[in-house]
């Protein structure tokens, strides 16, 4: 609806209506990576620390939300005209996988690390899980920037 809104009620050209889309791909790029930033102070600070705590869980919050909105809009509009109803309810779909398999694996990463017991063990998991998580959101501000956006090559007959 916003490539749309921008080409045919603005009457942008192609580039203009893409260089129009870059405020939500910023925010989104800085999102991931301040959300990554959040979740590994998280492991780095001791309990006694709370205002470093707060600090970090400020900034997973205030990363989510400069990802997720621009995310989703990202993909609906990508979508081609007509579909952004299918487009929507895919990333809906997935998300809730992503957030099924996310709970899976760093679950097991809390667990083999020793997160079961009842010592240091069990920080050491929950730190584990922190870091896997950091670097599962570094990666997706990286992919955001690499590919968010970019148009695939079309095959030359």
């Amino acid at each position: 609806m916003l490539t749309f809104f921008f080409q045919q009620g603005r009457g942008y050209s192609a580039l203009l209506t893409g260089l129009a889309f870059l405020p939500l791909t910023l925010p989104m790029i800085c999102g991931f990576f301040v959300t990554a930033i959040g979740t590994a102070m998280l492991t780095f600070v001791s309990v006694a620390f709370y205002w470093l705590l707060f600090v970090g869980l400020f900034l997973i919050g205030y990363g989510l939300s400069l990802t997720i909105p621009p995310l989703v809009t990202a993909v609906v509009t990508a979508a081609p005209p007509g579909q952004a109803g299918v487009a929507s309810g895919a990333l809906n779909s997935i998300r809730q996988l992503g957030a099924a398999l996310g709970v899976s694996v760093l679950s097991l990463c809390m667990n083999g690390a020793g997160a079961h017991a009842e010592t240091a063990a069990a920080t050491a998991g929950v730190n584990t899980a922190l870091l896997v998580s950091a670097f599962v959101l570094a990666g997706g501000g990286v992919i955001t920037l690499l590919f968010i956006g970019r148009q695939p090559r079309k095959k030359q007959a």
